[in-house]
């Protein structure tokens, strides 16, 4: 009963997260399309079908997915899974934004730091090595040329300067781990928390029913001991009718005695003084 309640706050927890990205998400398209069509910035037509592939993916695949899992840990690892896919998809973004050197890291801590409030500890360790792993190899392959750089600011090689390169590289590194366990830190206090949270309900829940249970069992014993004293007090009735008939019968016969008693004095008396007089007159 308590992994039902903590399964499904937390499926609760991961569906409003679900609900946020996606509108984050329309966010950014819609942003996306001010600013090249309106205003006039020179947006690489690749990030506009990459967010567009992003939403897709978040509005018809990940939104089915998170329905099959039954399990906290595998709810867990699916979203984490996603959360991997979310970090590549945002390393293309950040590569033909030519955001590598300058604000590419932001878009990466943004998107730990939310997972981190959702995911346990370790698994925001792990999202966040795979982060770090996205963002250094992006900065290493455009460092060593293997993929050509694409600067959204024109006259600025940042990319090129080892120095920069490696201060990315190692303050990236610091940064993911220290987003990464200080917030699965306090995310896993407040789970902590939580999960004394549903003990203690769980605790009142089980008082709760224990103290239904009684009340129906004393209702029972209630019924039944109603239902003696009133088979009880109809004997008694019963009783009571048969005796009364009874003494009524003794009555009646006692009555009929009691005349014929007082009439045979009677007749006695008649002839004892039907004999004086006999006497009297011999």
């Amino acid at each position: 009963m308590k992994k039902e309640i903590e399964f499904e706050q937390i499926l609760y927890k991961f569906k409003i997260d679900l609900a946020s990205t996606i509108k984050m998400l329309i966010v950014f398209n819609v942003l996306v399309i001010v600013l090249k069509l309106i205003i006039g910035v020179s947006f690489p037509v690749q990030v506009s079908i990459l967010l567009f592939i992003w939403l897709f993916n978040y509005l018809f695949i990940w939104k089915n997915l998170l329905g099959l899992p039954k399990t906290i840990n595998g709810i867990y690892n699916l979203y984490c899974s996603y959360n991997s896919v979310d970090f590549l998809i945002l390393t293309f973004i950040v590569y033909y934004l030519g955001a590598s050197e300058w604000i590419g890291l932001i878009f990466y801590l943004i998107t730990l730091a939310l997972s981190a409030l959702l995911l346990p500890r370790k698994k925001t360790i792990l999202l966040g090595v795979i982060a770090f792993f996205f963002y250094a190899c992006l900065l290493t392959l455009e460092f060593f040329e293997i993929i050509p750089h694409r600067a959204f600011f024109s006259g600025v090689n940042l990319y090129r300067s080892p120095g920069f390169v490696i201060t990315q590289i190692v303050i990236c590194a610091a940064v993911f781990y220290f987003i990464a366990d200080s917030i699965g830190f306090f995310s896993e206090m407040l789970r902590q928390r939580q999960r004394q949270l549903l003990k203690e309900k769980q605790k009142v829940i089980e008082a709760y029913e224990k103290i239904e249970d009684s009340k129906k069992v004393l209702e029972v014993k209630v019924k039944a001991r109603t239902k003696e004293l009133e088979e009880l007090t109809e004997k008694q009735e019963s009783l009571i009718n048969s005796r009364t008939e009874e003494l009524t019968e003794k009555v009646e016969e006692l009555e009929k005695f009691q005349k014929i008693a007082v009439g045979r004095e009677l007749k006695m008396i008649e002839l004892k003084e039907e004999i004086k007089r006999l006497e009297e007159q011999g």
